[in-house]
């Protein structure tokens, strides 16, 4: 695709999909052409296919032209108004928060913590804005500015020599480097596998620690 030629004052987003596994999700493309309807936006659809994550994501920034990169992973779903929020939250990193498709569903949001094995797993939910040290890239929306702070390759599998995925890699690289990473909690995105994975999984799994401790500490009395 292309951008507008109508839009010249208008924010330039590359929406950026890696695809490693075919086909997608009807959910999904109904969820792309919903974004690329946007007026408030000029968005430019690149996807990459037959490549490891890493390499794809390193393929669709050279190919990416606009102010911001939005990388959407083909399991997730990202709206219009979700898109909305996060360019108006104004970082040069923010993501949205999507949820773990299995047990106990938590947040895939990390803090770092170097006294441990790196990079660890929020337990918690939070409302607003939340600056981070990780998260997934399935949903996150990045100021084309950012790259000229990094070096090249922007995304490797095991950079650290600590079995790293291409996500933590990254952002590891940013943490390095200054670079904020934040998390908007008000985003909450869609995570598809046998159906589409959310909050609510999370929440009911938290009442149901919840049910458990109190049935618990209720026999012992």
């Amino acid at each position: 695709m292309g951008y507008s030629a109508e839009s010249v004052n208008m924010k330039k987003i590359d929406l950026c999909i890696p695809i490693w596994r075919a086909p997608v999700s009807p959910k999904v493309l109904v969820a792309i052409a919903n974004l690329l309807k946007m007026k408030e936006f000029d968005i430019n659809l690149i996807v990459e296919t037959g490549f490891q994550t890493a390499q794809a994501r390193n393929n669709l920034i050279q190919r990416s032209a606009g102010d911001y990169v939005l990388f959407m992973d083909s399991d997730n779903i990202i709206t219009p108004a979700d898109l909305k929020k996060l360019v108006a939250d104004e970082k040069e990193i923010v993501t949205g928060v999507y949820f773990h498709r299995g047990f106990p569903y938590l947040p895939v949001v990390y803090d770092y913590d170097a006294n441990a094995t790196g990079f660890i797993n929020s337990h918690e939910i939070h409302k607003g804005l939340k600056q981070v040290d990780g998260a997934g890239l399935g949903a996150c929306l990045i100021n084309k500015s950012v790259f000229a702070k990094l070096r090249k390759p922007y995304f490797e599998f095991n950079a650290f020599g600590n079995g790293a995925t291409e996500d933590f890699d990254f952002f590891e690289k940013c943490r390095k480097a200054g670079i904020e990473l934040w998390a908007d909690w008000d985003v909450l995105i869609g995570h598809l596998g046998e159906y589409t994975y959310s909050v609510s999984d999370y929440r009911r799994m938290k009442n149901n620690q919840k049910r458990i401790k109190e049935t618990m500490f209720n026999d012992k009395a």
